[in-house]
């Protein structure tokens, strides 16, 4: 079964880097976490 093709639009992006600016002012390396985990959902789906 294929997987599917992912793009993240430039909106997305921006509010990607936000969300992780934010979390990483609560907590060091939580916005490292945010991303980490979104790139493995990604890398499952389009797999």
């Amino acid at each position: 079964m294929p997987g599917y093709h992912v793009i993240i639009q430039p909106e997305a992006e921006q509010d990607l880097d936000e969300a992780y600016q934010y979390l990483d002012g609560q907590r060091t390396g939580l916005g490292f976490e945010l991303l980490a985990d979104l790139t493995e959902i990604i890398e499952l789906t389009s797999s």
